[in-house]
């Protein structure tokens, strides 16, 4: 038996560790890496959310042991020939190893920083998780399928190729990576129902492990007063459980009826973070600054032919890039006709120079290892230093203000009866198309006169082009339209002509959410499995519409009249614009 590791978690109290392959995990460089990735975005409005994925992992980590082993339990009741307790404990051990390192491929600042990875297009990271893993069936389950976030794919990836030796063969790496990505197997079977269930514990589509952690640690740590969870009682009421449908008996992940009231609660929880966190402005706001910050950095590095958002970055041995001395040589006798540098350079000079470059501390290689967020904020501040909007997020007191400063806001200023939806989402679509075009020609993500300059610009290059349809020129005049109407109102308020606007997603409850409704629950005393949504008296709520936007610009106060005048403009910009 090896040493217990004790860890002291303010949320859990001291967790033990007695597994010597996890202790082994937790001291890694690779793991360590996870304490210096922000777990949140939060700290813009709630400064102690100040948590990383290390902790976060270590938390998933002591739930998933409460859940598995209610799931092995109820397990004993279940009888499947050639998968016994043996059988079962060894995948206990690979979903607790996957609960730990389901996030030790993340990226800088978390879910901000991870759709970098998909930015290779020539070596796709899953096509490399799927090459890694080397299974038949883990590629065909996945075909015609959209599986796993991109850190989820990389965090697979990175575990399998940081500690190969925690598996044998195939068939583990692959269950220890549907265990990350949440790749169910497809072929029915009461032992792959079984292995399914162990999926679904850690990442599902409604509540897991995972989500678990992040609601009660994001509350803990913001001070956010949400809904008290027992995820204890929760936890311990995790079971497999047969269920009778149409395609037959099947064995399911299920909740024990003793935890009716906490799935509500969890529910809730979510749905209050969604609403009053995620989607606050502020937070928004420092989102667009720090995407923004990691392309530069990214644009930086790849002038170095570096790509830091890669698994090599994120190993102890990383990426480089070195000053080719012979290739300097050259370059220099192409420069110059004097004899005797000439000489010089001929002769075998690289020790002299290396030994003039260490004597001043001139480091002649660019390296980035174990790629964290200081890595990140460390090459803006001081590779980056005369960008305007890297200062912006530096200096919080010239940062960008929003117009309104809630969905609620938003809601009660634009969804009138002076206005249609119809015309409303067609003005949404217009600011988007705006954010797109500007991305799409590379120009900084700012409504001001170089973007209004741009969209002039392209409305007298295409009145030429043969193909421009009537649609085409009506949307990019709708566009000058709307921004000229941002110009003017900028020129009257005496407010910089530089806006930012960024969409965002309408909060949905997951009450009205089919996954959420379909929870599993098991009457045991009836031997009975039904639907959440048949158990209990959900909440119901209208649909709402998908989107909205929140618009920002540089102001010292909030002049509710101004926003109330630029509202009614924005409205009437709709109105006038809509087209059936």
């Amino acid at each position: 038996m090896s040493d217990i590791t004790k860890i002291k978690d303010p949320l859990y109290g001291y967790i033990k560790i007695e597994d010597s392959d996890i202790t082994s995990i937790l001291n890694s460089a690779e793991f360590h890496r996870l304490s210096d990735i922000v777990q949140t975005s939060y700290s813009s409005v709630f400064p102690t959310s100040t948590h990383n994925r290390f902790t976060h992992s270590l938390g998933v980590y002591y739930l998933g042991t409460i859940a598995s082993s209610a799931l092995v339990k109820s397990f004993a009741s279940i009888k499947i020939k050639n998968f016994g307790r043996d059988e079962i404990e060894k995948y206990k051990h690979l979903f607790l190893l996957a609960c730990l390192l389901h996030d030790v491929g993340h990226a800088p600042f978390s879910h901000t920083g991870e759709a970098f990875y998909l930015e290779d297009k020539q070596n796709p990271i899953w096509g490399q998780l799927k090459a890694e893993v080397g299974d038949d069936c883990f590629n065909s389950d996945s075909k015609g399928c959209s599986v796993g976030a991109p850190h989820e794919i990389m965090s697979a990836l990175a575990s399998l190729k940081f500690f190969p030796k925690l598996f044998t063969n195939s068939e583990e790496k692959a269950f220890f990576a549907r265990c990350i990505v949440g790749l169910k197997y497809g072929n029915k079977s009461d032992i792959e129902d079984v292995k399914n269930c162990f999926v679904e514990l850690l990442n599902s589509k409604t509540i897991d492990v995972d989500r678990l952690d992040y609601l009660l640690r994001d509350s803990f740590v913001t001070g956010f007063s949400s809904v008290s969870i027992d995820y204890k009682r929760l936890l311990s009421a995790v079971c497999i459980a047969e269920k009778n449908d149409k395609s037959g008996k099947n064995l399911v992940l299920a909740f024990n009826k003793s935890a009716l009231s906490t799935l509500e609660s969890v529910i809730l929880a979510h749905d209050m973070e969604r609403k009053w966190i995620q989607n606050h402005p502020v937070i928004q706001y420092e989102n667009y600054l720090v995407k923004y910050i990691i392309s530069e950095v990214v644009k930086y590095y790849q002038h170095k032919n570096i790509s830091i958002f890669s698994f090599s970055a994120l190993t102890t041995k990383g990426c480089s890039q070195f000053i080719d001395i012979k290739k300097f040589s050259e370059f220099v006798k192409n420069k110059t006709k004097n004899k005797t540098v000439l000489k010089w350079l001929d002769s075998d000079f690289t020790p002299l120079i290396n030994d003039f470059f260490e004597s001043n501390c001139i480091n002649l290689n660019t390296s980035v290892r174990l790629l964290t967020d200081s890595d990140v904020l460390a090459t803006a501040k001081n590779c980056l230093p005369g960008n305007d909007i890297i200062k912006e997020y530096f200096d919080r007191s010239s940062r960008k203000k929003s117009f309104w400063k809630s969905e609620s806001e938003y809601k009660i200023l634009f969804e009138q009866d002076a206005i249609s939806p119809e015309a409303l989402k067609q003005m949404e679509d217009r600011f988007t198309s705006i954010e797109n075009g500007l991305k799409t020609a590379d120009m900084l993500p700012i409504i001001n006169a170089d973007a209004l300059q741009y969209f002039r610009e392209q409305k007298s290059k295409f009145a030429y082009f043969p193909g421009y349809e009537e649609v085409e020129q009506r949307e990019l005049n709708s566009t000058i339209a709307l921004l000229e109407l941002l110009e003017n109102f900028a020129n009257e308020q005496g407010i910089p002509f530089e806006f930012v606007t960024i969409s965002a997603n309408q909060f949905n409850t997951g009450f009205n959410k089919k996954d959420f409704k379909e929870i599993n629950v098991y009457f045991s005393n009836l031997n009975n499995v039904s639907f959440l949504k048949d158990a209990i008296n959900l909440f119901d709520a209208e649909q709402p519409r998908s989107n909205f936007f929140y618009l920002y610009a540089k102001m010292e106060n909030r002049d509710y009249q101004a926003i109330s005048n630029l509202v009614k403009r924005l409205i009437r910009f709709a109105m006038d614009n809509y087209q059936r």
